[in-house]
């Protein structure tokens, strides 16, 4: 058992480090792009926006919780979140918000109805890449890695700025569209021009 409790306290301290180096790096890249705002407009349909978001399933409940109220936020489920598990969190803020209404086609309603691996990450990429396009850059979740019970961090940072997101009031419509027509999410250009 003291075994399990240091291996948690090691994990606990790595996370930690981790999150400081991350938001050190924030830090940094917020100094670097504040410095060159040069009174444009404010930025139209997705990009832009500000990604706040942890590896860490407590801030996840807290930002979920207050958009929806089941399925309960529990450590063991969002530690290794399950499918259906998921399928339900993003349905209810879905339900809840109207955000990503449009994105999902009437067989991927039902978390029941998707047994097949593929249907499971073609669900989630869905998801995946809407979020994306409403920031306007690429999340670091991957479909296969979920379903496969991995990378669970990035699992909780997905769930975040999709909770962020549908709290925002900012319309999802634009990134919806995008996503169904399979455009590759892009940063904002600095520089006008389209390639």
């Amino acid at each position: 058992q003291r075994k399990e409790q240091e291996a948690r306290a090691r994990a606990e301290e790595e996370r930690r480090a981790r999150e400081e180096e991350e938001q050190a790096n924030q830090q940094q890249d917020e100094g670097k792009s504040s410095g060159n705002d040069g009174g444009g407009g404010g930025s139209s349909g997705g990009g832009g926006r500000e990604l706040n978001v942890t590896e860490n399933w407590e801030d996840t409940k807290a930002i979920i919780e207050q958009i929806i109220q089941k399925p309960r936020m529990q450590e063991k489920l969002l530690n290794k979140p399950p499918f259906r598990y998921l399928h339900d969190i993003i349905m209810a803020i879905r339900k809840e918000t109207g955000f990503l209404e449009g994105l999902f086609d009437e067989n991927e309603m039902v978390g029941k109805a998707i047994k097949d691996k593929n249907l499971k990450m073609s669900f989630l990429n869905k998801v995946i890449q809407a979020v994306g396009h409403f920031y306007g850059q690429p999340m670091e979740a991957n479909a296969r890695k979920i379903v496969a019970g991995m990378e669970a961090n990035l699992t909780n940072k997905l769930l975040q700025a999709l909770a962020n997101a549908a709290s925002s009031g900012d319309s999802s419509d634009e990134a919806v569209q995008r996503t169904r027509d399979g455009e590759e999410i892009r940063a904002p250009s600095k520089a006008g021009r389209g390639s």
